[in-house]
């Protein structure tokens, strides 16, 4: 080799030498937990999150939604909390009365009519409310006449009965006072006659603010008679419900959905509909958390599938691949813990494997070329191990140019990056995610990736 095209290969490498980097800024740290979280940043690991989300958007929108109770009008049915997970948590059944066009309160098509009885979760009616989202429980239906007298509920002079898995409700067309308020006016006055004048005057402010009880308690049509299309809604806890008597009528449109469970907290669930008891309930109450709770255990522990952006010659994989890494090869990790919770098989030379570059813990896939002590030289296109050639061919020359990255005492890994080229990186032992088990997908292409170079 002429001394002139020495020294333009010489010329050559030092461009491609990678600037030096100053020590890793807090930055890093965070990407490299986000990355061991979400997986690798690429559009393929972006395009399968943004799956996923519209996968739980389109779940809310037409199968089931949760829904906190905001205050205590439906007790003792259901208890109203705005603490953080205090009080009950239901599931609303988003598709039994009809799917909602999205963002409007259109409904696409009508399936099941509201049925006397059922707790529906509606927007509310009334402007300015201080809860744009309720849940109440249809009472009156389209076209009855609905009065509210001595406790019962009338529609067309007959006295409604209650179900059996309702509580003993009185319906009033008072506002009374909630036990706490009760509470306060008992502790903060010695004699029943000055707690007695005490209720009365907060009974009377409530009522003179308060919205009036005109709906289902005034005798003339437009207050009794309900509209087509419309219910009349009650809360369980009717001398402390905001409710049907105040803002009137709820068009169908405005109704969400049924409330079919309680969900949570663990000691007050309780199915409303019996679902429990059919194929579907029960795959809805076991099947999709156990699915859920298997993904993440099996990708998080075992196996995690990857896309590929851009083939690799090299290692027989091809653009588009998606290849299992499979996490446990090398020890069972926990997400988010360097050290392994077991002991494995170390990575042998020619494995396929997924590990982090750098400080910042960039994904990478590369292929084992060496082994801790072992002595790697990068030569005349070859890659040599203790002198005898483990890769040529593909990558080898860019190696070479850019040199072996990393300290001398881990693995020494062969990667492909995109802008860079090829490089050996020195690996440490709890760098490596996994060892790449197989080609899933495409099925055309789907084959057990080989742990040698090919020929």
């Amino acid at each position: 080799m002429s001394k002139k095209k020495a020294t333009r290969r010489e010329q050559g490498a030092a461009k491609k030498q990678p600037a030096p980097q100053g020590p890793p800024g807090p930055g890093s740290a965070v990407k490299a937990w986000i990355t061991k979280l979400t997986g690798p940043f690429t559009l393929g690991n972006l395009a399968g999150w943004i799956g996923i989300v519209l996968l739980v958007l389109v779940v809310r929108w037409a199968i089931a939604e949760p829904y906190k109770i905001p205050s205590g009008s439906m007790e003792p049915t259901l208890h109203g909390d705005y603490r953080f997970m205090r009080g009950d948590r239901v599931f609303i059944s988003k598709f039994h009365y009809g799917l909602m066009v999205p963002f409007t309160n259109r409904r696409m098509f009508r399936w099941n009519e509201p049925e006397r009885w059922e707790l529906v979760v509606f927007r509310a009616v009334q402007e300015n409310a201080q809860h744009g989202i309720l849940i109440k429980r249809i009472v009156g239906l389209p076209g009855e006449r609905i009065q509210i007298r001595d406790g019962r509920v009338y529609a067309d002079g007959e006295p409604l009965e209650l179900p059996d898995d309702m509580p003993d409700v009185r319906y009033t067309s008072t506002l009374g006072l909630t036990e706490g308020e009760l509470q306060q006016i008992r502790d903060h006055f010695d004699s029943p006659g000055e707690q007695q004048a005490a209720i009365q005057q907060q009974l009377m402010h409530r009522q003179r603010t308060a919205q009036p009880m005109r709906y289902g308690v005034l005798p003339g049509d437009e207050y009794s008679v309900i509209p087509e299309n419309h219910y009349f809604v009650l809360g369980d806890n009717s001398a402390n419900s905001i409710d049907g008597r105040h803002y009137g009528w709820v068009p169908n449109d405005n109704i969400l959905g049924r409330a079919f469970c309680i969900w949570w907290p663990p000691a007050n669930w309780r199915d409303f509909t019996g679902f429990s008891r059919t194929w579907w309930g029960m795959l809805l109450l076991y099947g999709v958390p156990a699915g859920a709770v298997g993904y993440f255990v099996i990708s998080g522990f075992f196996l995690r599938s990857w896309r590929l952006e851009r083939a690799m010659p090299g290692f027989g994989l091809e653009a588009g691949d998606h290849i299992l890494v499979h996490r446990s090869a090398y020890g069972l990790r926990a997400p988010f813990l360097s050290e392994p919770l077991t002991e494995g098989c170390p990575p042998q030379p020619g494995e396929i494997v997924a590990f982090a570059v750098g400080d910042d813990g960039e994904a990478a896939l590369g292929r084992v070329l060496a082994l801790p002590g072992q002595e790697l030289r990068i030569q005349d296109g070859r890659i040599l191990v203790d002198g005898a050639v483990a890769w040529e061919g593909d990558g080898a020359e860019a190696a070479n140019a850019g040199g072996a990255k990393g300290k001398k005492d881990g693995y020494a890994v062969l990667a492909f990056d995109e802008d860079k080229g090829a490089e050996v990186h020195y690996v440490p032992a709890d760098a490596f995610w996994g060892r790449v088990a197989r080609v899933w997908w495409p099925l055309r292409r789907a084959r057990r990736v080989a742990e040698s170079p090919p020929s």
